[in-house]
């Protein structure tokens, strides 16, 4: 049965908003209530006002009555001590959830939360446009069918409550005012509509009958009134084209760097503003403010942007609800340190060394998370830290029941002991209380979060932690955070909320044919009929339509002049003007230099150039531990001299180390090392040829290598120990790659014995001494020793160790340590293993490819080669002793390509640098 519908409305006077020239009433009471269609709008006007009694002469006035329109109302409910209490969206969105979460299992619902969006919203349109409710009307689609199930449960709930949605709120004090529970306004101002809803005009009509003089000021001009403006020489309109938003934004601050002066009303007016926001207020910042890029003070900033982010992503909340999320007693190891560096848990910032000394070690170690005995790991760190893991492992295994409002006490004590908010701020003078004042709004809002959070005792009743965790994260993320500054002239806001406002300048920005008109967004709850029949917002094209044009002739009024730009291209997308727009002229505007501090920097010839010695010996100090402590990656500190001398500088005297999180499965690490540790238990049972081919002909060679590879597993991989999945598909694929490697390369190989794995070993080269440790050595019987390193990765090529630069001296390092018959790289791949290298001429053959180093026509004995790598190993050593650190990869991809130390030694843009000075 539909509702019915409000009669035309009464005793309202049209108006077109005042401009800032026309007077104010000499006396404040003369000034009506005035209701703006949102809060913004009533502290623009509040400015305004301000503003013209400064020009007046006034020193002090009376503030006046400006309010959004629901604000008045909930004042009006509260006042009149109502029997029923109005629901916070919060409250209401989780009653819908709980009901549609009894309800999804026929509907296989994918995203809880946006469904109940849609539906909340669903019902706010029947309530807002008096839409019908005939069950006939809803039999088309499951999901309007749904809707009047959950509407009439959700009506219920409110009945059991007592409660009111605030869609119903102005229904309820319509029928206050009529019972006389709440008295009638003699006069009001409405300001700021573009079009009213059958709800809002049932009350003003309601109103006006009860004898409330009511003056409508209209945001939205009447065409003849449009045209005499468009006609008026004072006034311009025009039209930019920009390449990409960057452009655009950058234009529009310096547009408004020439323009701004105290008083002057601009308006950045954006209908896609959450693309635009953050871009707008770098480059504003940068233009009108630009000392305030290099720190976090808002407090200054002369413009107001009305999109805020969610205070989830405010990083002293966010590393509240990153502790509090730890889900087990494993606290990973990333959210641990996170907090240790950060400045809102009491820790020193910047941290000590301690805290760096830790990082590394568990980098080092590959922790993912820390074991459940904090000590084990943190041995040796403060009781501070300790203290908080375990107060960290305690709060994680807390899977009580209680309330809600039980919860939001529990988890403030918890944040409180580890030390949150914290106290200290590592700054100084104004910037210092601009950055507490930004952390005392934030923990506000915070208590405004726990607040929420209590208010869902009745909806929720007893939860789990975990439970708690996800409303508190869902209120956070949904709670946008802004920062309390000053009201400006200078405003940077959405379309929708410009509505009523006026400038003396207006731009407005990406203004093309997707945004203006927008696609409409119907909501898949109301049928299409009942959305077509009474025109519902974001429901057709052509009501979507009739609101850009209505817009547009609200914002052709709002200022004198008004630009309008669009981008050409969003990413890969083409774009054109809105065909809104096409009618105006296109225009291009001149203006003045950047002011941005990066734009000022002097031009490159105007530098000052600095030559950098190209070596820095090492110090006697070094000299001393390098000869006497050694270096433990001795085969490392070789290779990265080859490769370039700058990466061996870095890693080996600055001690600078990249340490990367380690993988949650099995990484390139974890499979080298558990393929090592395996054939070093292996061949410590099995001995030699001989016991191997016994084993092979007992058909047990499987089983051998099965109990191998499962020892090593716990012994190379500690992380993974819980990881039951990972572990038995890695265990079956390292038996098949081991049984592969034997029965394919082994068995074939000529009678030897395995004589040692993994054996440690020292050598000193141009007095450094350096650890080494090799694989594995065998001796081949009547031939000498042959000294193998397992590859499991990439493939190593015998080739390099007689190039001119040894780029692979890891071999050749353990025949100085050890003169052999023979090196080889044992590759240990599924599919293709192979065991190749170089050897005396006797050596044998079989199961051996062999690399005839004599075809280098460089070296004709075995001792040439041998005292070959000694002198060049040895000039490898002394370069690097001599301090040399220049910038000099061996090659310009491979060495470059996987380096750690880019960033750092800019090789990148030096090779840019030189091919700039190079061109004609």
């Amino acid at each position: 049965m539909g509702m019915a519908q409000p009669p035309p409305l009464q005793c309202m006077q049209v108006a077109i908003p005042l401009s800032q020239d026309q007077p104010l009433p000499e006396h404040p009471a003369e000034t009506p209530l005035t209701l703006t269609v949102n809060a913004r709008l009533a502290r623009w006007l509040l400015l305004e006002h301000d503003e013209q009694r400064r020009k007046s002469g006034d020193k002090a006035w009376q503030t006046p009555s400006i309010l959004s329109f629901s604000s008045w109302l909930k004042n009006l409910w509260l006042e009149s001590w109502p029997l029923k209490y109005v629901l916070t969206e919060l409250q209401s969105a989780k009653i819908w959830e709980g009901i549609i979460e009894q309800d999804s299992k026929e509907l296989g619902l994918l995203h809880l939360q946006g469904v109940a969006y849609q539906a909340r919203q669903a019902f706010s349109l029947i309530h807002e446009y008096r839409l019908p409710r005939d069950a006939k009307l809803y039999e088309q689609t499951e999901e309007a069918k749904a809707l009047l199930r959950w509407v009439k449960k959700y009506e219920r709930r409110l009945n059991l409550l007592g409660a009111l949605d605030s869609c119903m709120l102005i229904d309820a004090v319509r029928s206050s005012m009529q019972d006389e529970m709440i008295s009638i306004p003699p006069a009001l101002r409405v300001m700021g509509f573009e079009e009213q809803n059958p709800q809002l005009k049932y009350f003003l009509n309601f109103l006006a009958q009860k004898g409330t003089h009511i003056e409508f000021l209209s945001t939205v001009p009447e065409p003849q009134i449009l045209t005499d403006k468009l006609g008026s020489e004072n006034s311009t309109v025009s039209v930019l084209e920009y390449e990409q938003r960057q452009a655009e934004a950058e234009a529009c601050a310096r547009w408004v760097r020439t323009l701004f002066q105290p008083g002057k009303r601009i308006g950045i007016v954006v209908p896609e503003l959450e693309k635009y926001g953050s871009l707008l207020k770098r480059e504003f910042t940068a233009e009108l403010v630009p000392g305030n890029i290099f720190n976090q003070d808002e407090q200054d900033l002369p413009f107001n942007i009305s999109l805020a982010p969610p205070l989830s992503q405010e990083p002293m909340i966010k590393m509240a609800l990153n502790l509090l999320s730890v889900k087990t007693a494993s606290i990973p190891v990333g959210i641990f340190m996170s907090t240790l560096h950060s400045p809102f848990f009491g820790f020193e910032f910047p941290p000590k060394q301690e805290v760096s000394d830790l990082e590394y070690k568990l980098r080092r170690k590959r922790f993912l998370s820390l074991p459940s005995d904090p000590m084990k790991a943190l041995g040796g760190s403060s009781l501070k830290i300790i203290k908080l893991a375990e107060d960290l492992k305690s709060w994680a295994v807390n899977n009580k029941k209680i309330l809600p409002s039980q919860w939001a006490e529990e988890l403030s004590d918890f944040l409180k002991t580890s030390g949150w908010p914290g106290s200290q701020v590592n700054s100084t003078g104004d910037n210092k209380q601009s950055l507490l004042s930004k952390r005392h709004q934030a923990f506000e809002a915070w208590k405004d979060c726990l607040n929420q959070l209590c208010s869902l005792n009745q909806i929720l009743g007893a939860i789990s932690r975990r439970e708690a965790l996800n409303h508190l994260n869902q209120i956070a993320r949904n709670q946008p955070f802004q920062i309390k500054t000053p009201e400006h002239s200078i405003q940077i806001i959405g379309l929708l909320e410009s509505s009523g406002m006026q400038f003396d300048h207006l731009w407005v920005m990406g203004c093309h044919n997707e945004t203006l008109p927008a696609h409409p967004e119907p909501n898949s709850f109301i049928p299409y009929e009942i959305r077509t029949k009474y025109s519902i917002p974001r429901s057709t094209p052509q009501r979507e339509l009739k609101f850009a044009e209505q817009s547009l002739s609200r914002l052709l009024m709002s200022a004198p002049e008004v630009l309008f730009s669009y981008p050409l291209h969003e990413g890969d997308m083409d774009r054109e003007i809105s065909p809104l727009l096409k009618r105006f002229k296109q225009s291009k505007l001149k203006f003045p230099l950047s002011n941005r501090i990066k734009d000022q920097i002097q031009t490159l010839n105007q530098l000052e150039t600095f030559t950098e010695p190209t070596d820095l010996p090492v110090t006697d100090t070094e000299k001393n531990r390098f000869a006497t402590q050694g270096i433990s990656s001795g085969y490392g500190l070789i290779k990265d001299q080859v490769d370039c001398p700058f990466r061996a500088f870095t890693r080996h005297r600055l001690k600078c180390e990249r340490n990367p999180t380690p993988e949650i499965d099995f990484d390139n690490m974890d499979r080298g090392n558990l393929i090592h540790k395996a054939l070093e238990l292996f061949w410590a049972r099995t001995k030699d040829l001989k016991n191997l081919l016994k084993i092979a002909q007992n058909n047990t060679l499987e089983k051998c290598i099965e109990l191998c590879v499962q020892e090593a597993l716990p012994i190379c991989c500690k992380r993974t120990v819980g990881q039951t999945q990972f572990n038995n598909i890695e265990i079956e694929r390292n038996i098949r790659i081991l049984l592969d490697w034997l029965l394919n390369v082994e068995l074939k190989r000529a009678d030897f014995t395995v004589l040692h794995n993994e054996e440690d070993l020292t050598i000193n080269l141009s007095g450094l001494k350096l650890s080494l440790r090799i694989d594995r050595i065998d001796e081949v019987h009547g031939t000498g020793l042959l000294l193998i390193d397992y590859k499991t990765g990439r493939e190593a090529k015998p080739a390099e160790w007689f190039a001119e630069k040894i780029r692979a001296p890891q071999l050749p390092l353990y025949a100085l340590a050890k003169p052999p018959a023979g090196l080889a790289y044992a590759h240990i791949l599924l599919g293709k293993p192979e065991l190749k290298g170089t050897s005396v001429p006797e050596f044998p053959c079989e199961g051996f490819k062999n690399k005839d180093f004599t075809k280098s026509k460089v070296f004709s004995e075995w001792g040439e080669l041998l005292d070959y790598w000694k002198n060049n190993l040895n000039l490898v050593a002394q370069d690097f002793l001599q301090g040399n650190h220049q910038v000099s990869p061996i090659s310009k991809d491979d060495p470059c390509r996987h380096c750690d130390f880019s960033s750092f030694c800019r090789i990148q843009e030096i090779e840019n640098f030189e091919n700039l000075e190079d061109r004609p």
